[in-house]
This record gives C-alpha cells, structure tokens and sequence, in this order.
C-alpha cells in the first residue's frame, strides 16, 4: 500500500513537470509569434509612413513646378534671375498631418533645381523624405550658325569616330572623349567647363575653349522651340496631321513603308518598330521619346529605318520634348535638318548607316560606337528655318531623384 502511495505521488509530479515544460514551451511560442507579429506590424507600419511622406514631398515638388508654370511672380524671376529662389511651407495640407517645405532655386537662368522636404510625426514614430527635381527652359534665340551640335549640358563620345563638316562643338558644361574616339571639327570645341580626351583618343579642332583651354567661353543658351502653345506659330498650331500614340503606333503597323508629309505631331512617345521603314518629308515633332532600333525583338523582322528629307521650305527634321534614342538595331538614319531635344539624345552606331546634314542642339548628347565612321554635315539654314521665332519654349522636367533621411 505505501509503494502504491509513492508511485502515484511519483506520478503526479512528473505530470505536474511536463505540465510546467508544455505550458513554458507553449509561452515562448506564443511569446515569439506575439512578438514576430509587432515587428511585421512595425515594418508595415514604418512602410506606410514613409510612402505617405514621400508622396507629400511629391506634392510640394508639383505645387512649386505649377508656379513656375502659372504664377507670373515666379515665371518672371525663373526666366530673367539666374539667383531667384522661391520657398514655400505647408503644414497639414490634406488635412492627414504632415508639413513639407519645397524650395526652388536658379543654378543659372531658367534652370532649377527644386527640393522638396517632408516630414510626418506620429508620435513615436517620424518619418522625413527629400525629393529632389531639375526644371529648365531653352532660352537662347540667338544664331547657331557657326556650331552643328550644341548641348545644354555634356557632350560625350565614346568609342565614336566622328567627323563634323561646317562647324564645331559646343556645350555649356563638358566635352568627354573616351574610349579611343576620334573626332575631327572644321570649327571650335567650346565647353563652359572641361574638354576631357582620355588617352588614346583625339580631338582635332580649328580651336579648343575651355576652362581647361582657356580662355572659357560665355553659355550659350538653347534656343527655343515652341511645341504646343496656343500661338498660331507653335508646331501644334501648324502641324498638318496630329496623332496620338495610339494612332500613330497603328499607322505604322498597317504601313511598315510609311511617309509622312510636312509637320506631322504625336502627342506621345513613338516606337519604330523592327520591320519598318519611316519617311519624314518635314519634320516629326513628339511631346515624348523617340526609339529606334532598340529592340532586337521580333528578331526575324529586318532592322528599322528612318529618312528625313528636306521639302524645300518650312521645317525639317526631327524636334522631340524628351529623349531620342536611335539604338543600334538601327539599319539606316539618314536624316536631314535639324535633331532637336529637350533631354538627351543617345546614337549607339554599332554597325548603323548613319548620315547627317543641319545641326544638333539638346540638353545631353551621347555618341556611341565601335569606331565607325560618322559625318556630320553643318546646315545652319535648314536649323534656323526649323527653329524660327518662337515666343513660348516648355519648361521641361529633365531629373528626379528622392532621398531619405
């Protein structure tokens, strides 16, 4: 009976320590799932803030590129102060919480760079984000006449053999050759900062201009180009056919062999697919990018190709509001008149039958290729006849970038 009494009370203990081990082990997983769940809460949490506050430094980036835009008082100052500085705060501007602080300042005329601060407190947790965006206008309405490319920023070859017939090269920051490039100008290199040939390469010009050849030359604005005002001399004003993207996508699948007459407008980017051939008796004005050749699919599909012709008056060439890229699935680009863009424009001539008579004027230019022989021929009527006189260039948003802290 006594050895009966002891191992039920022998039994009733160890009952009584698994007991205490499960419930143990059942709090620590509870413990860790508890606590697996708070943190996943947090970053979900964190997550949400930060996207809030980046979109409330988006909004103050928006307000101060409307003002320049609409508001006369910040117009004014952008176009004729190249110190202007404009600064706004908004505190609680949806109603949600949250402040930001945009400031918008020239670097040189008419050309920006706006930031814009947020800030959200929720108590234990804040969260701040920066955006930041450049914002510039093409001023210059004067001659380009002794200059077939001009660029508002860089000018780069890279591998590029370059031989420029009429004029010369100029950029209101620096001209960088890299990768063996050969260039040739029968006028001036002129860059505002830098001419850098790295070795193995070679610039051959009448003059160099820089602060590294000095003496440094004066900007040289970008003229304007007046795209889609309400004046009767805008190119929408006169364009003779306006597509959308759409349409003007359809167009070209149902004609692969397309020509366009006078001042064709595409409210949007354009794609010259593989398989087709385009030709611009006039000029092709976008308000988004031009690609061509760089896709390599449909692979089966012959390589594209674009030819712009001179129709003896009026404007010719090619005027975009953002990026040309003419790729190096390209066949042929053989374009006359004017190339004119408002960001960069990018020629990867690996193997492209390139040929080129009027001028290049944009933000960025960028050659690319594997020493192949490229001529540009300078034109400067056919640029000037393009150009015209506009009254009203776009205030174009050329870099984004966001940062946080």
């Amino acid at each position: 009976m006594f050895n009966e009494n002891k191992n039920l009370k022998e039994q009733k203990g160890a009952i009584l320590i698994l007991v205490v081990v499960v419930m143990m082990a059942i709090f620590l997983l509870i413990n860790y799932y508890l606590q697996f769940i708070i943190t996943e809460t947090k970053i979900s949490n964190s997550h949400n803030l930060a996207t809030k506050t980046y979109y409330l430094s988006e909004a103050g980036v928006q307000e101060a590129m409307w003002k320049i835009k609409n508001d006369n008082a910040w117009l004014t100052g952008f176009q004729t102060d190249p110190g202007w500085q404009e600064t706004i705060t908004r505190n609680d501007p949806f109603g949600t919480g949250g402040t930001y602080t945009v400031t918008a300042q020239n670097n040189q005329l008419a050309h920006a760079e706006i930031t814009a601060s947020s800030t959200i407190d929720y108590g234990q947790q804040i969260s701040q984000r920066r955006v930041k965006t450049v914002v510039f206008q093409p001023q210059g309405l004067s001659s380009t006449s002794s200059i077939a490319l001009l660029t508002d920023d860089d000018t780069r070859f890279t591998g590029a053999s370059v031989n420029v017939v009429g004029g010369g090269i100029f950029a209101n920051d620096d001209i960088n050759l890299d990768f063996f490039s050969e260039i040739d100008l029968e006028g001036t290199a002129s860059a505002v900062d830098q001419i850098s040939v790295a070795w193995g390469s070679s610039l051959t010009a009448s003059e160099k201009e820089s602060v590294n050849y000095p003496p440094a030359p004066e900007r040289f604005d970008m003229p304007q180009v007046d795209f889609d005002s309400v004046d009767p001399g805008s190119f929408l004003s006169r364009a003779d056919n306006v597509y959308s993207t759409s349409q003007f996508n359809q167009l070209i699948i149902n004609n692969p062999n397309l020509t366009l007459s006078g001042i064709t407008y595409v409210t949007g980017n354009v794609i010259i697919p593989r398989g087709a051939h385009l030709t611009v008796d006039g000029v092709l004005v976008l308000d988004g990018n031009l690609n061509i050749g760089t896709e390599w699919w449909p692979f089966w599909d012959t390589d594209p190709s674009i030819t712009v012709t001179d129709p003896g008056s009026g404007p010719v060439g090619i005027v975009s509001k953002r990026k040309v890229h003419i790729g190096s699935y390209t066949n042929t680009a053989n374009i006359t008149g004017l190339i004119y863009v408002t960001d960069e424009l990018k020629v990867d001539a690996y193997g492209v039958n390139f040929s080129f008579t009027g001028g290049i004027i944009g933000y960025k230019v960028v050659f690319t290729s594997i020493w192949l022989n490229l001529t540009l021929v300078s034109s400067p009527d056919l640029v000037i006849r393009t150009i015209g006189t506009p009254l009203t260039a776009p205030i174009i948003n050329i870099e984004h970038w966001e940062e946080e802290y």
